[in-house]
């Protein structure tokens, strides 16, 4: 009976002392960029958009920067740090936050019967929180398609002066801010190196 024992002891603990003596393989992190598309859809109209994001993939979470354009209401150009994680056994799922600044294009909002002297416009925060499926295409290439919500803040600031006889002429200055939540959807290619 010992020897029975014995035996069926060292054939259940055989597979765990043959997986003590492999080393784990470890996957290296790799470098992935996406490409992606979208229309940006809000209170006051449907723009589209577009960004480029390169980064780090560490497996469990990706890091990146990217930069595009957002024609949601004023248009400007983000850039941006990008934090990605899957979610499921194969990775089909993932979530997203996007985090930086956004420049906004100067644009001439003057009528014809004022008197302008000056325009600036300031960007400010840009924000992009959502989630997405992805769709394998292969061993390197992902087509994702996700869904967004969306903040960019935006400044601004107009002074008139009208004309006088006599210098330094009346004027005002006008000061606008702007918070703009939005939704946005986008249809992207993801591929790695």
């Amino acid at each position: 009976m010992k020897i029975f024992s014995m035996g069926l002891y060292l054939f259940v603990s055989f597979p765990l002392f043959i997986g003590a003596q492999e080393k784990e393989e470890k996957s290296k992190p790799g470098v992935y960029s996406i490409i992606s598309a979208g229309y940006l859809f809000g209170e006051s109209d449907i723009s589209p958009g577009f960004n480029v994001i390169t980064g780090i993939d560490l497996q469990k979470i990706k890091l990146g920067i990217g930069g595009g354009y957002d024609g949601y209401r004023f248009n400007s150009f983000p850039v941006f740090a990008d934090i990605r994680r899957d979610f499921g056994e194969r990775k089909k799922f993932f979530g997203f936050i996007n985090g930086g600044y956004h420049i906004p294009k100067g644009e001439e909002t003057f009528d014809s019967r004022s008197y302008p002297s000056t325009e600036k416009w300031q960007g400010g925060l840009y924000a992009d929180a959502g989630l997405g499926f992805r769709f394998k295409l292969g061993k390197k290439n992902n087509l994702l398609f996700s869904s967004s919500y969306n903040f960019k803040k935006v400044r601004h600031i107009k002074t008139y002066v009208y004309p006088c006889l006599v210098p330094p002429c009346p004027g005002d200055v006008f000061k606008y801010e702007y918070g703009l939540n939005y939704i946005s959807t986008r249809l992207s290619w993801e591929f790695k190196y």
